[in-house]
């Protein structure tokens, strides 16, 4: 299994290699989701086999009213 995440931004991508859970304890998607909010404008970050381990939410509608 490969520990290389895929990171999506408008426009872009590019691959970071992430540890191992068994070498800090923690799960690619926990690490994708903590590299992710510490680099606004990622989109989405997948695994090199297309699963998605981390989704940026759907920003919230604003009302009208």
């Amino acid at each position: 299994m490969s520990n290389t995440a895929i990171f999506f931004r408008d426009g872009l991508f590019y691959p970071i290699d992430l540890l191992s859970p068994e070498e800090c304890g923690k799960s690619l998607a926990t690490q994708a989701a903590e590299h992710a909010e510490l680099n606004p404008g990622t989109t989405k970050v997948e695994s090199v086999d297309g699963a998605v381990l981390w989704s940026n939410p759907a920003p919230v509608a604003q009302s009208t009213l």
